[in-house]
């Protein structure tokens, strides 16, 4: 088994995304690999000769799995040994680089895929700013019962509700703190309502609604964010 390590990118000689890394096998490192920035072959370097032919004998049994423009499976029997190991380290670095963009969207909310025959794969991804919770899948698999939870296939943690909840208030409240003052104060039936000043917090407005509302005043929420 091989996996990619130390995955970089950069830009070829007209802006085109590259990358480049190392391959490393179950011994440690066999390998540095890079994109060519000029659109020649990737240049892949070896640390020895026999990791060179120990990659080549995996890549063997695994270039099968990925297909050629046409849709067709590659075909070992046809290929010279360096089209054989191109194509497998090409194959790698880019599932390697959609893996980081998934788990770029999945840390944001919920992100998964639906069957579309015109996308490539025969699926579509879709994201969401939806935290990752159980209410929010439900809500995903009730309208879409064919989707496939990406946050799922990475394994990641269901988010608590509550936790979500504060999340989502506190990205609402720093957004109104930026033009007026948010504060919460404690109702005569022990209750708690959020109320707003028009007017940006400084150090005088506060000084006035702990003076006006004393014991009542429970916070002011745009110290949250000093």
């Amino acid at each position: 088994m091989y996996i990619i390590k130390g995955y970089k990118t950069f830009k070829g000689h007209e802006g085109e995304p590259c990358a480049q890394g190392s391959m490393h096998g179950p011994k440690g490192k066999v390998a540095e690999w890079s994109d060519d920035s000029w659109g020649g072959p990737m240049r892949i370097h070896f640390t020895r000769p026999e990791d060179e032919q120990n990659f080549l004998d995996w890549a063997k049994t695994q270039v099968t799995q990925y297909k050629d423009y046409e849709g067709k499976p590659y075909d070992p029997a046809t290929m010279t040994p360096s089209d054989i190991v191109e194509t497998v380290v090409a194959s790698m670095s880019y599932a390697y680089a959609e893996q980081k963009e998934l788990e770029k969207f999945a840390k944001k909310g919920i992100v998964y895929y639906l069957p579309d025959a015109k996308a490539p794969g025969g699926k579509a991804l879709y994201t969401s700013n939806a935290a990752y919770t159980a209410k929010n899948v439900a809500a995903v698999r009730t309208m879409h019962p064919e989707a496939e939870i990406v946050n799922e296939r990475l394994k990641m943690p269901l988010v608590d509700e509550a936790t979500a909840d504060l999340a989502a208030r506190n990205k609402r409240y720093k957004s109104l703190c930026k033009t007026a003052t948010i504060f919460t104060l404690r109702k005569d039936d022990g209750s708690t309502g959020d109320m707003k000043l028009g007017v940006p917090y400084n150090a005088t407005v506060a000084a006035s609604l702990r003076n006006k509302h004393g014991d009542k005043l429970v916070e002011i929420i745009n110290e949250r964010f000093l």
